[in-house]
């Protein structure tokens, strides 16, 4: 704010001089009001017009600014900021007045709603003494909220009033209910007894009647089961032969299969070797002979045994072995 008012021309910042003069004077008069009692008029006078005279030296700055802006156009920014300057003087004074003017009728409000906590409370009394309020919430009400809230508890009061009726009228109903209630469960009392009486005679019948069937179909059923036993027994035992006679082809057909492929082999080799020189022949021969897979032994003598022999062999055919 400073830097800018120095770019100011000397004679622009003192057209503000009688002005700036005049609101720091009230400025520090205003800055010495304290208000002590918020029900004083005579404080509040001195608050309302200190703080019209800081306003009035505001409209004062503001039509000389707008004057010096009129004249020099090229200032116009500045000239805005000064007054903000001069204004920030006045304006946290004239809020806090406000405030206090504020505070002041808030408290003359309470007051004058002081006065009316006796017949407040009266009314409420007369709807129910049960109300609970205490005089913050009533200072809290203005008129139309008061009378809203009498409103309420007349509402509460009533269907208190109608939900109690309507309680006392269930209550009687209930009484007679139950009584009606009394003489129908006796008379239900009376007639169960005789249907069971009657019941018990007819359960003795239907339980002799069902005996002598359950006896009838007892030895129908254990004639049906052994029936049933035979012939599962039967079926089983024609599955199984006929299971075991196709096992027994089936492994026929295998061996037979298998004792042609071999004869096959066999066959189809013989005539590979004829066809071969006697040298390659017997060198076939050997690779046949050494290409055969020796059997587990379970003990290890015969293991021993077998190593033994494969090694020999191999010494015996190496001369004839195909390179």
């Amino acid at each position: 704010m400073e830097n800018t008012i120095i770019k100011f021309d000397e004679g622009v910042v003192a057209k503000f001089d009688a002005n700036k003069l005049e609101l720091t004077k009230i400025v520090d008069e205003a800055k010495k009001i304290v208000c002590t009692d918020l029900l004083d008029k005579l404080q509040l006078a001195v608050v309302k017009s200190t703080r019209l005279n800081l306003r009035r030296c505001e409209i004062a700055i503001e039509k000389r600014g707008k004057e010096v802006r009129e004249d020099a156009k090229l200032f116009i920014d500045g000239v805005i900021n000064y007054e903000k300057e001069l204004k920030s003087l006045s304006t946290p004074e004239i809020e806090r007045l406000e405030k206090i003017e504020e505070d002041a009728k808030r408290a003359q409000l309470v007051e004058e709603r002081k006065l009316l906590i006796p017949d407040r409370r009266q009314k409420i009394s007369d709807i129910s003494k049960d109300i609970v309020i205490t005089d913050e919430q009533l200072l809290e009400m203005d008129g139309p909220d008061f009378q809203n809230f009498l409103n309420v508890s007349m509402s509460k009061k009533l269907e208190k009033e109608r939900i109690e009726f309507e309680a006392q009228k269930k209550a009687e109903q209930d009484k007679i209910d139950a009584e009606n209630n009394r003489i129908r469960i006796e008379n239900e009392r009376i007639e169960a007894e005789a249907a069971a009486k009657r019941k018990i005679e007819q359960d003795k019948i239907d339980a002799e009647n069902k005996r002598i069937q359950a006896e009838k179909d007892a030895i129908e059923a254990e004639k049906k089961r052994i029936a049933h036993e035979e012939e599962v027994k039967k079926a089983a035992e024609e599955a199984k032969i006929k299971a075991e006679q196709e096992l027994k082809d089936k492994l026929e057909r295998e061996r037979l299969a298998e004792e042609k492929r071999i004869a096959d082999e066999k066959e189809a080799e013989r005539l590979r070797l004829e066809a071969l020189p006697d040298k390659q022949m017997v060198g076939e021969y050997v690779r046949m002979v050494l290409s055969i897979i020796p059997p587990k032994l379970k003990t290890k003598e015969y293991q021993n045994k077998l190593s033994k022999l494969i090694e020999s062999l191999n010494d015996i055919c190496s001369p004839f072995k195909l390179n």
